[in-house]
């Protein structure tokens, strides 16, 4: 079973931690893979790479629309494979990785799979690991429902059956980073529609296909934080706003909907995360966590209300 393994890149900035993740690429337990790296218009890191001949890699330019989504698909209508992968720039996968991701398809009725992502930083104790998707890592109240069921899967560690992504679609162009901008969504607009089409057993979380995410300086701070929380925010209301208008629901899962997981998640931090360090305000490192917590609802909020109410127009275009 041939695997796609799909890194997309659009700076020079990240070329040193993609070098070092190539080693762990080409030294994957699972030999049956082929490599594809898109470049998302920057000829500098294009030529860089190609510059590497380094054989079993492929590399391509895009030079079309800017934005991750775009890149992705331009590596999926490029890849062979049964079963296409995705790792960001910045992360390195364990020796495993493929192998245990490949193990999960041999699960009947599996289409997506979502692996285990873990950060590798200098760690700042003020930043809560209920609050470590901020750093697109798994963090503490995941939602993984019964036999390891997800809604969604997380971009920097995830997988398809090449056969799903031909029902369903590829990634929505309006959804997804561009460049530096921090509105995602497009994983989790695949991930619902694959379940809309194949019901809400489908999409797996599979905690022993491990990589490490960097964690670069730029984003272990404050400022950081608070955009990427209000970023959040406005991508659960797009990512709803495209479910509401392209997917038209065949299994009706009312435990896998759009907004049940967002619930449980907050449920989880306002009855279990802030009581808790509500029980520690002694400690001036739970202080600060209890106030980050309180700040990503905050942000989050806006961030939703913010996509609801201004940003309506660019999805109808």
């Amino acid at each position: 079973m041939l695997i796609s393994v799909i890194i997309a890149i659009y700076s020079e900035k990240r070329l040193p931690t993609l070098m070092k993740a190539i080693k762990n690429h080409l030294n994957q337990s699972y030999k049956d893979k082929e490599i594809i790296i898109v470049v998302d218009n920057n000829e500098k890191v294009f030529n860089f790479l190609r510059r590497q001949k380094i054989p079993e890699i492929k590399i391509y330019l895009n030079t079309k629309d800017r934005g991750l989504s775009v890149a992705r698909n331009m590596g999926i209508n490029v890849s062979k494979g049964e079963i296409i992968t995705f790792i960001d720039d910045d992360a390195i996968p364990h020796k495993l990785w493929l192998e245990k991701l490949a193990e999960k398809y041999q699960i009947e009725g599996i289409h997506a799979v979502g692996g285990m992502i873990k950060p590798m930083w200098v760690e700042i104790p003020w930043l809560p690991e209920e609050l470590y998707w901020t750093i697109g890592c798994i963090y503490k109240g995941y939602p993984v429902g019964s036999n390891l069921r997800v809604r969604n899967v997380i971009g920097c560690n995830m997988s398809f059956r090449r056969e799903a992504l031909k029902k369903v679609g590829n990634f929505k162009r309006g959804l997804g980073r561009v460049g530096t901008n921090l509105i995602g969504g497009e994983e989790t607009n695949i991930c619902m529609r694959i379940i809309d089409y194949y019901g809400s057993q489908s999409v797996y979380f599979a905690p022993d296909a491990l990589v490490w995410h960097v964690v670069e300086s730029n984003r272990r701070n404050l400022p950081f934080f608070f955009r990427r929380a209000f970023s959040e925010g406005i991508t659960k209301a797009w990512t709803n706003q495209f479910k509401k208008k392209n997917i038209d629901s065949k299994n009706n899962q009312p435990e896998m909907k759009f907004q049940n997981v967002e619930r449980t998640y907050l449920h989880f931090l306002l009855n279990k995360a802030i009581p808790l360090r509500l029980k520690q305000l002694y400690s001036p490192l739970k202080i600060s966590q209890l106030f980050l917590l309180v700040m990503s609802i905050f942000f989050v909020g806006l961030g939703y209300f913010y996509g609801h109410i201004i940003l309506d127009k660019t999805l109808d275009q």
